[in-house]
């Protein structure tokens, strides 16, 4: 593909992923709120004790497959059909031996209501296979439009019924609920929006030519969803599922973030990475772009949340949430590793060392665990302290990995970062200093929240344009030729 091409096709894909993220952010945002107000923090902390388990097996069930289609320079339909057939028999295959497993993972975790709740989203993974490499192949042609779509389709209809099923007392089921209208949604926008039909034929050559990036990906997957969500365990089992109702909605938010702002580039960081592997040049010009872009926002919006956390979350979920407010304080240090995650694995992955990725990936999930089992019966500060304690000692190894396979250096990261990590750090001292006055000022929380806002962006504003003009200039000039054809942009799919 010719660079332009590229830039252009990239920048927009990234439009559509901001749309897409922006309105899932807002709406997301506004339903879970008022399902936070309905719903108390114990159903919300049964119904994540059941997706720890439903999650991995799910990306167990996709086998890694959809990423080895994107990954690939060139996809016939020999290729996509076995691939097809193989993630819907790993598919049905997971979800049977979720659903036979489900009780014995429930009393292992001392939370016996987990099982239905685990039986119904066992069902629902193998009609997630039928549309994931549907989506796979239209997303290798950067069709993120046909994306934001399905998610804005979905989260109305599933936020909706799930409002609607909560307000009527059905408790953690108008969650399971919202999941399966949301995946019955997926599976339809991928087969309409990629007009493609498999055909009965499958090739044990063709599928064994991609299962090596494939299975080391799905296991690298799996053990980047238990780098989050093991510490569950550990809670359910030490505090119970309230706690670990509360110790999700602090990481919720941070979620959100990551979401709003790093996911729209990360989520096509490796199709653009795939496309650029072969010329080192541009390959660390991309990531040092995505990298530095991400952390303009990413950074302040992290650190502020961390801040006004208590704040924020009694006035968006109410006063029953008042205990997700200190591991928020603390999981807010963790916004370096935060963003740059995004972008190291799929850079390393791009490169064909998917291995690295796994063994980094192995050592965090070892870590976690073993710090979560050990923090666990001190309570959620410091289960989030260990957490983040965790992301700091495992960053050398992973930008050792990808120094070693990408040729990308530790200071060149560091480089473009560093602007915005110094602007959020004055923010957080003036607002740290502030903090009383304009408690004193401002009584109620919303008041206090809204001017700490103002404020903060003011001045992380002023030290950005102090600390990093020569970044903000770069970012600007590395832009503006994308931005000629925007006008044309809705034709882009």
């Amino acid at each position: 593909m010719e660079p332009d091409t590229l830039k252009e096709k990239t920048f927009f894909s990234v439009i559509w992923m901001v749309i897409k993220v922006g309105w899932s952010s807002i709406a997301t945002l506004a339903i879970f709120a008022i399902l936070a107000r309905i719903l108390d923090p114990h159903a919300f902390g049964i119904y994540a004790l059941a997706t720890v388990f439903s999650e991995v097996t799910k990306i167990i069930a996709a086998g890694g497959l959809s990423d080895a289609i994107v990954r690939e320079k060139t996809v016939d339909d020999d290729l996509a059909d076995t691939v097809f057939w193989a993630n819907l028999a790993f598919g049905t295959s997971a979800g049977l031996i979720l659903v036979l497993l489900s009780a014995p993972y429930a009393a292992a975790i001392g939370q016996p209501e987990v099982t239905p709740v685990l039986r119904c989203l066992g069902l629902l993974i193998p009609l997630s296979s039928l549309g994931s490499i549907h989506m796979a192949r239209k997303l290798r042609d950067f069709g993120h439009k046909v994306v934001t779509l399905r998610v804005i389709a979905s989260t109305l209809l599933g936020g909706g019924a799930a409002i609607v099923s909560a307000y009527n007392g059905m408790g953690v089921w108008s969650l399971v609920i919202q999941a399966g209208l949301s995946n019955i949604l997926t599976v339809a926008f991928a087969w309409q929006s990629y007009r493609w039909r498999p055909r009965f034929r499958f090739s044990w050559f063709r599928l064994r030519a991609v299962l090596g990036f494939s299975m080391s990906a799905m296991i690298t997957q799996v053990l980047w969803v238990l780098i989050v969500r093991v510490q569950d365990i550990f809670i359910g089992r030490a505090l119970g599922a309230a706690a670990v109702g509360n110790y999700r909605l602090a990481w919720r938010m941070m979620e959100l973030i990551g979401q709003a702002i790093a996911q729209p580039m990360g989520s096509v960081a490796l199709i653009t990475f795939s496309h650029l592997q072969d010329n080192q040049r541009r390959f660390e010009a991309a990531y040092r772009r995505m990298a530095g872009l991400a952390s303009l926002l990413t950074f302040p919006l992290i650190f502020g949340y961390g801040l006004l956390s208590t704040e924020i979350i009694r006035m968006l979920f109410g006063s029953k949430w008042g205990d997700s407010g200190m591991p928020a304080h603390v999981l807010a240090l963790l916004a370096i590793p935060f963003t740059l995650n995004y972008f190291s694995g799929p850079a390393i992955a791009a490169k064909g060392a998917s291995k690295a990725t796994l063994l980094v990936a192995i050592v965090q999930v070892t870590l976690t665990a073993g710090l979560s089992f050990l923090a666990a019966p001190f309570g959620l500060v410091v289960v989030a302290g260990a957490y983040v304690a965790r992301s700091y000692l495992v960053m050398p190894l992973q930008q050792y990995m990808l120094h070693k396979h990408t040729g990308i250096h530790f200071l060149k990261s560091v480089g473009v970062v560093w602007p915005p990590l110094v602007a959020s750090l004055c923010m957080v001292g003036v607002l740290a200093v502030t903090r009383p006055l304009l408690h004193e000022w401002f009584t109620t929380n919303t008041a206090f929240v809204i001017v700490s806002v103002v404020l903060g962006a003011a001045v992380y504003s002023a030290g950005l344009l102090l600390f990093g003009r020569a970044v903000l200039v770069s970012h600007a000039g590395a832009l503006s030729p994308m931005l000629a054809p925007l006008k044309n942009w809705w034709r882009v799919t």
